[in-house]
């Protein structure tokens, strides 16, 4: 989240937690918090009674979220899994689909899955024809793409 004092707590974890362990992760480590402060000479600050819990729930929400996209990954998968076959995007890629610079603005890999659901029939007929696999997306080769599509596109 943007200091290096200490763990990104916006980073998903290793392993699944609940809100109650990462709310006795923070509790474990408030002792060497307060040393932190103390050395850095700020003060420690206490929560009111809504504070922590407004706090926990950000800070799960936030392990919700994918992890940015890379898009130089991104560039390659468009390849790879053989986007550019048939779709263009800005100035490359095939004319047989739409160009993917209309879907620019949709950011959410959900949003993305569901405008490619929509299509799945048509394009499965068509990768068909052209004797195509069909894509198959593991761990965060969405949100890559959709990153290189917005790369390209200008849009944030």
């Amino acid at each position: 989240m943007g200091s290096t004092i200490g763990p990104d707590l916006g980073r998903p974890p290793d392993r699944p937690q609940t809100i109650t362990q990462l709310a006795g992760d923070l509790w474990n480590h408030a002792p060497e918090m307060r040393t932190v402060a103390q050395a850095k000479g700020g003060q420690w600050a206490s929560f009111n009674e809504s504070e922590l819990r407004d706090l926990i729930a950000y800070l799960s929400f936030l392990r919700l979220l994918d992890q940015p996209g890379d898009m130089r990954r991104g560039e390659r998968l468009f390849d790879e899994k053989r986007c550019s076959a048939c779709h263009a995007l800005a100035d490359r890629g095939g004319r047989l689909a739409s160009d993917l610079s209309q879907w620019q603005h949709y950011g959410s890999p959900i949003l993305w899955a569901e405008i490619m659901w929509r299509h799945a029939v048509e394009m499965e007929g068509t990768m068909r024809e052209l004797g195509l696999a069909w894509p198959q997306f593991q761990k965060n080769e969405m949100v890559d793409l959709i990153a290189f599509i917005q790369s390209r596109t200008g849009a944030r």
